[in-house]
């Protein structure tokens, strides 16, 4: 079922863009870096104050 939502996706254009995203994503992974190891802080924990 995900499996089909993620290639529904691929091929979904955002408005008047001429890629899809599928083929945006191909584009920029060569680029990405892996996660390092060990645990690392991704920015400050926000709370309700509620």
């Amino acid at each position: 079922m995900i499996e089909g939502w993620d290639r529904e996706d691929d091929a979904r254009r955002i408005r008047s863009r001429p890629g899809t995203i599928g083929e945006y994503v191909a584009a920029e992974q060569p680029l990405l870096a892996l996660l390092p190891r060990e645990p690392f802080e991704t920015g400050p924990f926000l709370h309700s104050a509620g």
